[in-house]
C-alpha cells in the first residue's frame, strides 16, 4: 500500500509532467500558426500584384482595343461588311472586358 505522501508526490510529478507537455505543445502551435501566417501573407501579396496586374496591363490595351472600335465604326467609310466585323469585335472586347472585372472581383475578395 502506498503511504499519503508518495500518492501525493505521484500526482505533483504527473502534474508538472502534463504541464510540460502542454507548454511544448503551445509552443508548437504558435511555430505552426506563424509559418502559415508568412504562407498566407506571401499569398495575398501575390494575389494583390495579380489583380495589379489584371487591372493595368490587361485592361488598359482592351480598353484602348475598345476605343479604336468604336473611331472605326464613326468611320462614314467603313462597309457594312465592316461595321458587322467591328460590332462582332466589339462585343468580344466587351466580354474580355467583363470576364477581366469578374477575376479583379474574385483577388479583391
Amino acid at each position: 500500500m502506498k503511504s499519503k505522501s508518495s500518492s501525493v508526490q505521484e500526482e505533483g510529478d504527473f502534474a508538472r509532467i502534463n504541464a510540460n507537455k502542454s507548454k511544448t505543445v503551445k509552443a508548437n502551435l504558435q511555430k505552426l500558426v506563424a509559418s502559415h501566417t508568412v504562407q498566407l501573407e506571401a499569398k495575398n501579396q501575390s494575389l494583390s500584384n495579380m489583380a495589379f496586374s489584371n487591372a493595368h496591363y490587361l485592361r488598359a490595351p482592351l480598353t484602348n482595343i475598345m476605343a479604336i472600335i468604336e473611331m472605326m465604326k464613326a468611320d462614314a467609310k467603313a462597309s457594312d461588311h465592316e461595321i458587322k466585323q467591328l460590332e462582332s469585335l466589339a462585343a468580344e472586347s466587351i466580354k474580355l472586358d467583363k470576364a477581366l472585372h469578374k477575376v479583379n472581383q474574385l483577388l479583391d475578395d
